[in-house]
């Protein structure tokens, strides 16, 4: 179902962005970056985004002005054929950067280039990082936000129901992935999921068996796998399934734009014993966070008590990795973009905030048999941890 983002959702955005540039004391800011053009105005074209102060916001579109009037529902969106005619628009809007300016730009994401055509553009500018304010808004959720959300938790589902029903021994990694993925893909499942962090790219997620889960990878994350060629170096492979081994789904369901993050673990026959009793340590670990975090606590409070939990375990020597290849967070915010406000690791000291949407992954790595595990996304309340997911927390044998 094709669904569009709410006027009085957008406008609220705005204005919560709004405010905290009069806070902060920015005249303006400009939007360019992918996610955070659909958050603030609905839609994802070749666009500028200009965000005054003060009075409404401008989309200047390069392509496709039909699009994103059809998309967005902005007042004030106008054909732009290229970047030099900005300053020109602008002035006719009176949102031109006359005199000292001072400017929000997505540091974190702009390329160095358009970096330097914007200074050229408007020479009295001075440029700030926009990016850690309008991250931090977009980490507390709306209900329309935690609704897309959870018809991701079914999709999320619906991909593990599936590779129950499909696996069989013999199988490679990278021929269960393609099953799986057709059945969300069906329901509409944008297959592509978004990651902020620089050099990092992600299509559907990880589906990995046994040694080859815990591979190091380019990709911020306790599980890699060996990818299907040196252009792509984590996820499934060719390597076969075989029996009594995990089987880790480490996939997100994403639906409308909004991710979220789901392990689970199969396996044909059993698991060996200490498998098992790693992954029961798992639950147990997420059990415990779920009565103990709440709104309030600090990002690192959390990560401490995930770990203080798994080195009172038989294998604290395999929590989030191994030696030389150990993840330093025990999960991380999680919505428009996989790798979202708040990092849950060690030393962090702000705040968790009362509708946050958090993925937690405790997931213990055997290097010669593999990745086991869970991994939940839930919404930060003020009484503890709400659960947005729908599938069982058991292991599945075949």
């Amino acid at each position: 179902m094709y669904v569009k983002v709410p006027r009085e959702e957008v406008v609220h955005r705005l204005e919560r962005f709004q405010e905290e540039l009069v806070k902060i004391g920015l005249d303006a800011a400009l939007i360019t970056h992918n996610a955070d053009l659909l958050y603030l105005t609905g839609t994802i074209q070749q666009a500028q985004l200009w965000v005054p102060a003060q009075g409404q916001p401008l989309l200047l579109v390069k392509k496709n002005l039909a699009r994103a009037r059809d998309d967005s529902p902005l007042d004030r969106i106008f054909p732009l054929s290229g970047l030099a005619e900005m300053p020109g628009i602008l002035k006719e809007f009176g949102l031109f950067p006359a005199g000292r300016f001072r400017l929000g730009l997505e540091l974190d994401v702009l390329p160095a280039k358009f970096y330097l055509r914007y200074q050229h553009l408007f020479p009295t500018v001075q440029v700030e990082d926009i990016s850690p304010v309008l991250r931090q808004i977009r980490a507390v959720k709306s209900e329309f936000e935690l609704d897309m959300m959870r018809k991701a938790g079914e999709m999320a589902d619906a991909l593990f129901q599936a590779a129950q029903e499909i696996l069989v021994e013999g199988m490679s990694e990278v021929e269960l992935a393609g099953l799986v993925e057709a059945v969300v893909r069906k329901a509409g499942h944008q297959a592509l999921v978004r990651v902020r962090s620089y050099g990092a790219e992600l299509v559907w997620g990880h589906l990995l068996s046994g040694p080859p889960a815990v591979q190091p990878s380019l990709f911020d994350s306790p599980t890699g796998g060996i990818g299907v060629s040196p252009a792509m170096p984590h996820g499934s492979g060719f390597r076969k399934i075989g029996r009594r081994e995990p089987v880790i789904l480490d996939y997100p369901g994403v639906y409308n734009g909004y991710i979220l993050e789901q392990t689970r673990i199969l396996s044909l026959g059993s698991l060996p014993p200490h498998l098992e009793d790693a992954y029961q340590v798992s639950r147990e670990i997420l059990a415990y966070l779920e009565q103990e975090v709440r709104a309030g606590m600090t990002w690192g409070e959390v990560d401490l008590l995930a770990r203080r939990k798994a080195e009172k375990s038989h294998f604290a020597a395999n929590f989030l990795g191994f030696d030389g290849y150990r993840v330093p967070f025990v999960g991380h915010g999680v919505g428009l973009e996989l790798d979202e406000l708040p990092v849950l690791a060690a030393g962090l000291e702000k705040p968790l905030l009362s509708g946050m949407t958090v993925a937690i992954e405790p997931k213990f790595l055997f290097p010669d048999e593999g990745v086991v595990g869970l991994e939940n996304t839930y919404v930060v309340r003020e009484n503890g941890l709400e659960s947005l997911m729908t599938s069982s927390e058991e292991l599945v044998f075949l």
